[in-house]
């Protein structure tokens, strides 16, 4: 089974150019990403990767991209949803809402590690909106983010469809929604499995949660 984590560590180290970049921009050891990108190799059978000067550069096989000719499968995007940004009463007032995004400048931020793909689309919103957010927390679990967030923490960003699940979360209240940055949820599945009846209701429900 390929390990797509392992996949997008490749992905991030050959569009830094090295693994020390990549590591900054992940915030990880050089050594754990090294070790993962290793793994990718060994599950593909073949080497990805060759040094080049400072940083590393791809080799034919990592050029190429190669395919398990077993594995076929068919990626569908089913929905993007705004972001919305929560926080606790003491640090969600009125002069918070009224100036976001603004008063995100000036705010605890929580948010997802860096190889979240949230995180790159969040990354990217704040240098449009000119914003240098003061992270005080990063996490790969966004369960544990809004937790940490209902206790008082920190504010934190979170899709539209998944704030519904926080609702029940006391003393967490709305900040502000961003409709230019959104989260993209994506169906990866077997062309095998595709008109099973349970993918197609998914599927279904997704494309009319989108148009609603």
């Amino acid at each position: 089974m390929l390990n797509y984590r392992h996949l997008h560590y490749f992905w991030v180290v050959t569009k830094e150019g090295g693994f020390a970049r990549a590591a900054d921009r992940l915030d990880m050891a050089v050594q754990t990403i090294s070790a993962q990108v290793r793994e990718l190799e060994k599950s593909l059978g073949h080497q990805l990767l060759k040094p080049a000067g400072r940083g590393v550069a791809l080799t034919e096989a990592g050029q190429a991209a190669p395919r398990n000719p077993n594995l076929r499968l068919t990626s569908e995007r089913l929905v993007e949803s705004p972001v919305e940004w929560h926080g606790p009463a003491r640090l969600v007032g009125k002069a918070e809402r009224d100036h976001f995004p603004r008063s995100l400048g000036d705010l605890p931020v929580l948010l997802p590690t860096g190889h979240s793909a949230l995180r790159s689309t969040l990354d990217r919103w704040f240098e449009s909106h000119g914003l240098r957010p003061r992270i005080v927390g990063e996490f790969e679990d966004s369960a544990l983010l809004a937790v940490f967030a209902a206790r008082g923490l920190g504010v934190f960003p979170v899709s539209r469809l998944g704030a519904d699940d926080i609702g029940s979360m006391r003393g967490l209240r709305l900040l502000g929604r961003c409709e230019d940055a959104k989260e993209e949820v994506h169906a990866i599945r077997s062309r095998r499995g595709q008109h099973h009846p349970l993918v197609r209701q998914i599927v279904e429900s997704a494309a009319s949660a989108a148009g609603a």
